[in-house]
């Protein structure tokens, strides 16, 4: 065997009532030693599922990178890197991989973590998660060949193998003992147990107020540099508190208070107030950014005909429902391609209709689909302000061609419990971050096997060059392919998108915090003294 180099996926793309809570987090902060490091943060949505293969949610995921490790990380530049893996090996057929973890990795409750527990690991992430599921149609097995050694045998050669396994979204495929892997069932408080930088404090977990996360003092670093999801991951703060501030304004406040210290999303409008406080830091944290998509439910009439899908592709102007959703233009850039804008698949192929705006073209589709007046369900997520805005604007353009429209307004975890079942709704508006949505194998809104997909469509032709597209024999055909399968999915009008946007978050100044793609660490996160 030959030692397999890192390589990258994707360049770097272009751009309780709140105050009894509060009290309550004032009161907790009083009993810590004065001596320990406290960062609290409100993130951008509620943890409402702790099990990070249960759903797809970025805060979920988040909270998987707090306690677990991943046998592979993506640094910055997004290049795979080895993680808890030390050494590894692939066959020159590329069928066989060997795995060797590193030294003096153990779980939170002391045990040392074996192959055993990798592979365990590893089948509930191929068994329950999307990403994993992709990689278990090209495997033959994976299998512990010694205590600390793995051996992951495909079917054929899988050149997307190690972007699947390092991942830090949509479910990450993330170390866990082997008795606790070994549940299909959700996983509760009690078995958030991994090897990551932090431990889950499940005695002070308050669902829907608080989580909680204090440093794993027995954390064995890699000796590089944190880089993104790579390297050292070494925790420089003793304990986090993550805090539930459903009013942005109210968590604005506590910001600019020091009563927080790190906020995810903070509302466009808000950042020239933040900065203007002259201790908050606004930035992004990569330069990846979000490309917002409606998403359809094709079980249900009238969205199960594609005309009634195409017909809101002629209803979505870009600019029109970026200045609504995100206001500001140097945040946002119109994006005429599912493959993420900046991307090396970026194609322009069958766009005319995501860059047209024709109501009466739209009324005429609806028309064409047999539309008569049925109720049109639009999921509105509160909790995501641009997500929130392009759904009302929506609503609007739909109303305004004689739709019958009714918003549901929900928080994220009712959205994502209402898309679950094939009835109750018609549209729901979500987002890749950049590197997810650029790689058709990655990008899940384009998945057309029935059930399995975000909005249950079918579509045996797109599903069938998706999943053959890693075979690409070459960079060409990698991009010829990815116009092919854009050019399909746009004509049935899979789902439509409506821009791209950077994602700053706010912090505050004696806070030094990392890089890393798509979402946020506190790893590696210093705070002054």
């Amino acid at each position: 065997m030959s030692p397999m180099k890192a390589r990258p996926t994707l360049r770097r793309l272009c751009a309780a009532p709140i105050a009894a809570m509060l009290a309550t987090a004032v009161a907790l902060a009083a009993a810590i030693p004065a001596q320990a490091t406290t960062v609290k943060a409100v993130m951008g949505w509620n943890v409402a599922t702790i099990d990070p293969h249960k759903t797809r949610s970025r805060v979920t995921a988040t909270h998987a990178q707090m306690i677990y490790d991943q046998l592979f990380g993506l640094d910055t530049a997004l290049y795979v890197k080895p993680q808890m893996v030390g050494d590894y090996q692939v066959s020159d057929d590329g069928m066989t991989y060997l795995f060797t973890l590193r030294d003096g990795l153990a779980f939170h409750d002391g045990r040392p973590v074996t192959a055993t527990d990798v592979v365990a690991s590893m089948e509930r992430w191929m068994e329950m998660v999307r990403n994993g599921q992709t990689a278990a149609e090209q495997t033959e097995s994976v299998t512990a060949i010694a205590d600390n050694q793995i051996e992951w045998q495909l079917k054929r050669p899988f050149p997307f193998l190690l972007e699947l396994l390092a991942r830090p979204t949509q479910s990450p495929a993330v170390v866990m003992p082997a008795d606790i892997a070994a549940s299909r069932e959700a996983l509760e408080a009690g078995d958030m147990i991994g090897s990551g930088p932090f431990k889950f404090a499940a005695d002070e977990w308050v669902p829907g107020a608080k989580v909680v996360y204090v440093k794993n003092e027995a954390y064995v670093p890699r000796s590089e540099p944190t880089d993104g999801f790579t390297g050292s991951k070494e925790p420089f703060v003793d304990r986090v508190e993550w805090l539930v501030m459903n009013d942005l304004q109210t968590a604005q406040a506590a910001l600019i208070n020091g009563e927080i210290d790190f906020m995810e999303n903070p509302p466009f409008e808000t950042f020239q107030v933040l900065e203007a406080s002259g201790a908050i830091t606004v930035r992004s944290l990569d330069d990846y950014g979000r490309q917002g998509v409606f998403l359809f439910n094709h079980a249900q009439p009238p969205f199960d005909n594609k005309y009634a899908r195409q017909a809101v592709q002629w209803l979505v102007d870009q600019d029109k429902f970026l200045k609504v959703a995100v206001g500001r233009e140097d945040l946002y850039q119109t994006c005429l391609t599912l493959w993420t804008c900046g991307s090396p698949y970026e194609t322009h192929v069958n766009s005319d209709a995501i860059a047209g705006y024709d109501p009466e073209k739209a009324k005429e589709l609806f028309a064409k689909a047999g539309y008569d007046g049925e109720k049109v369900v639009l999921l509105e997520n509160v909790e995501e302000p641009p997500e929130d805005g392009a759904m009302l604007l929506l609503a609007q353009e739909l109303r305004n061609i004689g739709v019958n429209v009714e918003l549901l307004p929900l928080d994220w975890a009712g959205v994502v419990e209402h898309r679950r079942t094939e009835e109750g709704w018609s549209v729901y508006v979500n987002g890749a971050r950049g590197p997810d949505g650029a790689l058709p194998v990655l990008n899940n809104f384009g998945r057309t096997n029935c059930g399995s997909g975000t909005g249950f469509a079918c579509n045996d032709e797109i599903a069938a060059l998706r999943d053959d597209w890693v075979f690409s024999k070459t960079g060409d055909e990698l991009k010829e392919n990815a116009a092919k399968l854009q050019d399909m999915m746009n004509e049935e009008a899979i789902y439509v998108v409506f821009g791209q946007w950077t994602l700053p978050v706010a912090y505050r100044s004696d806070l030094t915090v990392q890089d890393a793609p798509m979402i946020s660490t506190f790893f590696g996160m210093k705070k002054a003294e």
